[in-house]
């Protein structure tokens, strides 16, 4: 018997665009146009790397010293892509509210650094959206190319947790235990991540196609679980097949 996939009623709203609008909790004197945007040639501790007049000091080594330095233990990286995850969330919640993003940054210290080498690396790759439009086409295809799969900021999604390994499937059954109305959209964005890049495709052209579609079925207030499914067998069937096979 094929299972029907159904979104319910908790459309995700995740889009990588939303990183923009999010600033770091550092203020931004330079640039004070009422968006914390981050300087593609600062670092996310906010210095400049664009000096490179330091000065270098230089020691020789004490060959007296024979112990071997065992260094120092770096984060987890797992905890550092829950956190990332967790910052996130946090943020995209935090508008233009700066003492709402340094609380994200004191709640998830180790996701912070994560979330803002991606917020960088796509200001260095298209630069800020003309005239601060992200919808802007041409802007908006920079972005697309760069986070993709094989893009210049993959890798930095990979790092904070928001590309996984999993499935559309997985999602899908993942996101059925998100029956917390209080946290449900946390709960299925956190699904969603642990799929890989494609299975995050097909989950969201699904998403798109319900939200295009069936939207006074399963979204608009009076919406019905009945209407909705019927309304996604009938109209996004090809995308609910597509992410079916994608075990």
């Amino acid at each position: 018997m094929t299972r029907k996939m159904t979104l319910g009623f908790g459309l995700i709203a995740f889009f990588i665009s939303g990183m923009l609008a999010c600033g770091s909790g550092d203020a931004d004197p330079a640039q004070n146009t009422g968006s914390d945007t981050v300087n593609s040639t600062d670092t996310t501790s906010g210095t400049d790397e664009g000096n490179t007049d330091e000065d270098v000091n230089l020691s020789l080594p004490d060959e007296g010293n024979t112990q071997t330095d065992p260094g120092t233990v770096g984060p987890d990286p797992e905890e550092a892509k829950a956190q990332c995850q967790d910052y996130a969330l946090c943020a995209f919640g935090c508008g233009q509210n700066q003492s709402c993003f340094a609380q994200c940054t004191q709640s998830f210290p180790l996701g912070e650094p994560l979330f803002s080498a991606i917020n960088n690396c796509i200001l260095a790759q298209c630069g800020q959206p003309p005239g601060g439009n992200q919808q802007d086409p041409i802007w908006a295809a920079c972005l697309s190319d760069v986070a993709a799969e094989g893009g210049a900021c993959f890798q930095s999604r990979v790092d904070c947790g928001l590309i996984g390994t999993g499935s559309c499937s997985g999602v899908v059954t993942c996101s059925q235990g998100c029956t917390n109305p209080q946290t449900q959209n946390d709960c299925i964005n956190k699904c969603l991540w642990g799929s890989d890049a494609n299975g995050q495709d097909l989950y969201m052209a699904f998403n798109n196609c319900v939200a295009s579609s069936c939207n006074a079925e399963c979204v608009a207030a009076g919406a019905s679980q009945a209407a909705c499914q019927t309304c996604q067998q009938e109209k996004c069937i090809n995308e609910i097949q597509a992410c079916q096979a994608d075990m």
